[in-house]
């Protein structure tokens, strides 16, 4: 089980990154950022996004526990959850084995 989560995770940080590459040559970057700025549920939307982005920092600083691990939760900031999910298909194993160490 432990291996199929790491290889989805890793097929949505593919998945994620080529749909990026996608949009780069032809998409307006500046008119959706308009789009989640001028709307009340893009407003939501992008504080849904962003509160994922400093969740996800958080779990990775608590883990890793050193410099890489702020570099990497800086990293989720900027680029977004493709580093989300990198960073679970790398770690998932000692992610599962702690959450099993732990009293419910």
């Amino acid at each position: 089980m432990s291996a199929a989560l790491r290889i989805a995770f890793a097929i949505l940080a593919l998945g994620l990154a080529g749909l990026i590459l996608i949009a780069l040559p032809g998409g307006d970057g500046g008119a959706a950022i308009n789009f989640l700025t001028a709307t009340p549920w893009g407003r939501v939307t992008t504080a849904d996004l962003y509160i994922g982005f400093i969740l996800s920092g958080a779990l990775v600083i608590a883990f890793e526990r050193n410099v890489p691990g702020v570099v990497l939760a800086v990293a989720i900031l900027l680029l977004g959850n493709v580093v989300t999910a990198l960073w679970f298909a790398w770690r998932w194993p000692e992610l599962a084995a702690s959450f099993k160490r732990r009293p419910a």
